[in-house]
């Protein structure tokens, strides 16, 4: 009789005793059937979610290139709008931003940073329908001198594009995640060596990644913080006067 088959054994006979005893038996056996019912609940729901958010990225994806083969002008106030909206996520006061379409020419006039005008137009340049876009803007060196600006100066807005460090996971993207980190732990396993170790590690830590579902970035803040409560927790307190008993005054 082999090891795998004593192990399996032993595991099988303690399962068994501790579903079957006559005292606690009951209870266990009702427990692990919730249990089980609440898991192939939470696994429907996961795996309908990631289908519908699969299905919707799949169709924006059609759109979107459909959109961008298909010929045709974008309407002047509809580049006006979406230029507006765009703006939004690329300097710290889109009011002060006015856009004016002209059959494709983008007109930018008002007051920027200057450390966002050039990131701005690259961005509005590169949208669907812009054919040119003339800069007319006034540049402020520093974003307290821009007209209106109160303290504090809010921080520039966070890039839209997606960025693993600083969000979350969508249900679709776990489940890539999910199969893309088991194949590449089985191919390393497979493989074994120096380059299967590799594709092992790698595997892990993205299937971990999809697991988990949280930012690296939060992570680290997370441990940061977790250090400086242990550090702090451990310097010795600062010893405060007390005032002596009652019985000791004169």
């Amino acid at each position: 009789m082999s090891t795998m088959t004593s192990v399996a054994g032993v595991v099988t006979g303690a399962g068994l005793m501790y579903l079957l005893d006559p005292v606690a038996g009951s209870r266990r056996r009702t427990l692990a059937r919730d249990q089980l019912g609440h898991a192939r609940r939470r696994v429907t729901e996961a795996t309908g979610t990631a289908l519908r958010v699969a299905q919707n990225r799949g169709r924006g994806l059609w759109a979107t290139l459909v959109r961008e083969l298909r010929p045709g002008d974008v309407l002047d106030h509809v580049l006006e709008d979406r230029v507006r909206s765009r703006l939004g996520t690329l300097v710290r006061c889109p009011r002060l931003v006015h856009v004016r379409c002209e059959n494709g020419n983008v007109f930018l006039d008002g007051v920027v940073a200057r450390a966002e005008v050039a990131h701005a137009v690259r961005r509005i340049r590169g949208m669907h329908g812009v054919d040119r876009v003339e800069n007319r803007l006034e540049l402020r060196a520093d974003p307290a001198e821009l007209p209106g600006a109160q303290s504090p100066i809010p921080d520039l807005p966070r890039d839209p594009r997606p960025d693993l460090t600083l969000r979350r996971l969508s249900p679709s993207e776990r489940a890539e995640g999910v199969a893309l980190g088991g194949g590449l732990l089985l191919d390393g396993v497979r493989r074994g060596g120096l380059s299967g170790a590799a594709l092992g590690i790698a595997g892990l830590l993205i299937l971990f990644g999809a697991l988990t579902n949280k930012p690296l970035a939060e992570r680290f803040t997370r441990r940061e913080r977790r250090e400086r409560v242990a550090t702090r927790t451990a310097l010795p307190a600062a010893t405060e006067p007390t005032r002596p008993p009652l019985w000791s005054r004169a």
